[in-house]
């Protein structure tokens, strides 16, 4: 009894300054981003995006025309609202739909590579400079379209 007191009372003492350093990089890292200086920067990108996209009537002033930052800006202002639109219906073609009625490896491929898809497209609504999908975006996506016997 007296040890599973001293091993709680231990774990707690250790678990203590875990909680308050974990607590300290989160608010550093997540909450206080937008006011520091890279966080005010790309938001500067961001918005020099969503303003090309007016800019030049919802077409977008072309690949490599502009800097900005985010999936969404990056797109309306590169290759306005029709690439916009195009670059979805790519993701949703490729990364969407069921994978009922498979079984075996052909479930387990998709079920990868639409999550490998998604994180990839997540980083790049987050992050994302140009509006190039990438390597990784493109396998994965061909790999759960011939998953999905879509080709």
């Amino acid at each position: 009894m007296l040890a599973l007191a001293v091993a709680a009372t231990s774990l707690a003492l250790a678990v203590t300054p875990l909680l308050s350093v974990m607590a300290e990089t989160f608010q550093d890292l997540v909450l206080s981003k937008p006011q520091s200086l890279s966080g005010l920067e790309r938001k500067a990108w961001a918005l020099s995006g969503f303003r090309t996209f007016v800019e030049t009537f919802g077409l977008g002033a072309g690949l490599g025309s502009i800097r900005s930052n985010g999936l969404v800006p990056v797109l309306l202002g590169s290759v306005g609202l029709p690439g916009t639109l195009l670059f979805a219906g790519f993701a949703w073609t490729a990364l969407a739909g069921s994978a009922r009625g498979l079984s075996g490896l052909r479930r387990r491929v998709l079920l990868s590579a639409r999550l490998g898809g998604l994180a990839q497209l997540a980083a790049m609504f987050l992050s994302g400079t140009t509006p190039d999908p990438g390597l990784f975006l493109v396998t994965m996506a061909a790999m759960a379209s011939v998953a999905a016997g879509r080709v």
